[in-house]
């Protein structure tokens, strides 16, 4: 099975403008900025925000968000479950959402007596037009050289998928030899 994914950004999801003439009952966003919400507030614009990130400490809308510290937690479960003893995680240290599925990842892998390799990816600070090749230049050492075998969880499915192709390219079988 040969797994295609084509995103030329690497993972963010363009701007729409949401301005003076936009109509609409509400919006459902995916990461915000601070200039957005004190504009869709002064609007009276009904939002929901759909991720775990915020552009301040506080959230400004409602949030419908996965359990991040939940993932984590299970996903070493299951990779433990598989009798692994080494765990990597690809972290982006500039997603908050990373950071708790990371804490939670970290904690459940030593309560299995593993050891957690940690690769640290900040995708978000890449320019987009040359983002997928910065990305798999910061994995391509890190991947290559974990132990064998190693269980793998990405911050996201974005990032998983661009671990699997990077592991194919290093001809290193998943998930025999790393499931992710």
């Amino acid at each position: 099975v040969e797994l295609h994914f084509n995103h030329p950004g690497g993972g963010d999801l363009p701007p729409a403008p949401v301005d003076k003439h936009w109509e609409g009952d509400g919006l459902l966003v995916y990461r915000y900025t601070r200039e957005e919400a004190r504009a869709w507030k002064a609007r009276g614009i009904a939002v929901v925000n759909l991720s775990a990130e915020v552009p301040g400490l506080r959230p400004d809308f409602p949030r419908i968000t996965v359990d991040n510290r939940l993932v984590g937690r299970l996903a070493a479960e299951h990779l433990s479950a598989l009798g692994l003893f080494d765990f990597a995680f690809i972290h982006d240290p500039d997603r908050r959402y990373s950071t708790e599925r990371l804490e939670s990842f970290r904690e459940a892998v030593s309560e299995a007596g593993g050891r957690l390799h940690q690769i640290d990816v900040p995708a978000s600070r890449f320019d987009l037009s040359k983002r997928p090749q910065r990305i798999e230049k910061c994995c391509r050492g890190p991947l290559a050289s974990l132990p064998r075998p190693c269980g793998i969880l990405a911050k996201d499915d974005i990032s998983a998928t661009w671990t699997l192709r990077l592991l194919h390219k290093l001809g290193i079988n998943c998930p025999d030899e790393m499931p992710v």
